[in-house]
């Protein structure tokens, strides 16, 4: 099953210890034994825009594979390290070095997305720019992904999508 659908909204009653809870299943699909998701249901982009993962944001769009819901978690990863604390409170307005992401066209916050992963100084720019809650997971996981994701989308790489950037690779840069 694909969600197909990131963002960054939660819901959780203040009674439970539930860290989030994924929503939004009106717009998940069935994969087949393959992975593939049917042909009915690849005629449109689903997801939040600073959310979707490079292939996604092309027009027009390829079909939705597993490994763009992990580059989705990866892209919330950077937005939520931005502006929340690990309480779940929204600490700052949206920062300057991504309102590229949202603003404008899908084109637009592909281009802004790619320089994020070739450009190692807007990286930076935007790590330090991360609150101080989420310092021990920028070593930890955000910089590993960093790295992962940016070798999948190195131009040499583009052959064979989804080479680096799969769940095995994935769940071993975060030490699992």
């Amino acid at each position: 099953m694909l969600h197909r659908v990131r963002n960054t909204s939660s819901s959780r009653s203040p009674l439970s210890n539930a860290k989030g809870i994924l929503n939004d299943w009106d717009l998940a699909a069935k994969v087949d034994e393959k992975g593939d998701i049917p042909i009915s249901q690849r005629c449109f982009r689903t997801g939040t825009k600073p959310f979707l993962s490079l292939n996604l944001l092309q027009t027009p769009s390829p079909p939705h594979h597993y490994r763009h819901d992990l580059e989705s978690f990866f892209w919330i990863l950077i937005w939520a390290a931005l502006h929340y604390d690990l309480n779940g409170k929204k600490t700052v307005k949206r920062k300057e070095v991504i309102s590229r992401w949202c603003d404008g066209s899908f084109e637009e916050a592909r281009q802004a997305e790619v320089a994020f992963l070739r450009d190692k100084q807007i990286a930076e720019e935007t790590f330090e720019g991360f609150t101080p809650t989420f310092a021990s997971l920028k070593e930890k996981w955000i910089k590993p992904l960093y790295d992962l994701l940016r070798l999948e989308y190195q131009v040499e790489n583009r052959k064979i999508q989804g080479a680096y950037w799969t769940f095995k690779n994935f769940m071993n840069r975060l030490g699992r």
